[in-house]
């Protein structure tokens, strides 16, 4: 899975680059700490080899020639365009070899000042982070700003992209506003599907911060028809309730456990989504129970079921929840659980829109390879 191979972090190179320096003919075989670097080594220059680079010009290109067994390549930007085509295979045939060294008895060692597991994992990231960071599209950097000004073309609110305070709102906090969102919505939508589509990294960038085009503009279009429904509920998700921040951590943990098991076993991505759609509709479930449990008069079924509507919408597109698929009526997302008769039936009274608040629940991870909907 690409968006789980390739990471950026913030250690530096110099940092790690020293155990791909090491020969294998040097190597200390009796020594666990030097077999384990060896073989790691080993490992991630056949996969180089195996995709016709050298390993000297590779070294030049992950060190930014600091290595001393680098080789500066003839031309440098034919080069990095052959190497950033190789990113994926090089990635996945690294990721697959090493999965079996890094529990090995070499790297595990006897004892914690022997255990090297660590110290290859930083390696592998470090290294697969600065290749990824030399071969990223520029669009990387500002696709999520240029989203963000489709809100200011479309006349509408900036701050309304991807909120996440407490005052903030998906589609506003009163009638006029909401009125201005819904009236704007299809050329929103357009303006920052033109944007992605023009983006080559656009889908690991969206999965980053959270964002399903598609998906959201299902989302806004069930607030959008029931208004005062919305309106109504932002009173009741104005403040978050512990039994709400423990299924918040307990999805987080969930997915970071994820990640870690994806990548040392190197996951294909159906397998990936397969778990993770699980963590994701038990996460629905856990926050609707949470809220329907909270003790305040505008928690009522016709706002919790709006908002089971709009996070079931909010789901990742490849887990497949929709309608046509959800059978059986304990399902999380049965469309029973929505209760639109009760949005049919709703007062048309509403809270003073002094008062209306609203919450937008984003669950921060620590991969790119992780996915959270957006929440009323």
């Amino acid at each position: 899975m690409e968006n789980i191979w390739y990471r950026k972090v913030l250690a530096t190179i110099a940092a790690i680059v020293c155990v791909i320096y090491v020969s294998p003919s040097n190597a200390q075989t009796n020594n666990q700490a030097n077999k384990c670097i060896e073989d790691f080594s080993n490992a991630l220059i056949k996969c180089v080899t195996d995709a016709s680079l050298t390993s000297g010009n590779f070294l030049w290109f992950v060190t930014n020639g600091t290595s001393s067994r680098s080789e500066q390549p003839a031309d440098q930007n034919a080069f990095k365009t052959e190497i950033c085509g190789l990113q994926q295979q090089i990635g996945a045939c690294t990721f697959q070899s090493v999965a079996s060294i890094i529990n090995s008895t070499a790297c595990v060692g006897t004892s914690a000042a022997t255990n090297q597991q660590d110290v290859i994992r930083t390696q592998l990231n470090t290294i697969f982070g600065t290749y990824d960071s030399k071969c990223m599209h520029p669009c990387r950097n500002t696709l999520a700003t240029e989203l963000r000004d489709c809100y200011t073309d479309s006349g509408l609110d900036p701050k309304l992209f991807l909120s996440n305070s407490s005052n903030g709102a998906v589609v506003g906090s009163n009638e006029e506003q909401i009125g201005m969102f819904c009236g704007a919505k299809g050329a929103l939508v357009s303006c920052m599907q033109r944007r992605v589509d023009a983006c080559p990294e656009a889908p690991q960038i969206l999965r980053a911060i959270d964002l399903d085009i598609p998906s959201f503009e299902k989302g806004v279009t069930v607030l959008c028809e029931h208004p005062k429904v919305y309106l109504h509920g932002l009173a009741c998700f104005a403040d978050s309730t512990n039994e709400v921040d423990r299924c918040q951590q307990k999805e987080a943990q969930s997915l970071v456990q994820l990640d870690l098991q994806a990548r040392e076993g190197n996951w294909t991505e159906s397998r990936f989504f397969e778990a993770f759609c699980q963590i994701a509709i038990d996460q629905v479930e856990c926050d609707l129970k949470a809220w329907g449990n909270k003790n305040h008069e505008a928690c009522v079924e016709a706002v919790i079921g709006l908002r089971r509507e709009l996070e079931c919408e909010l789901v990742a597109p490849q887990c497949n929840v929709n309608t046509k698929q959800i059978n059986e009526l304990d399902h999380t997302c049965h469309p029973e659980k929505f209760m639109k008769k009760k949005r049919e039936n709703f007062s048309k009274g509403s809270a003073s829109a002094a008062a209306l608040t609203y919450t937008a629940i984003s669950v921060t991870t620590l991969v790119t390879a992780v996915y959270s909907a957006m929440l009323l």
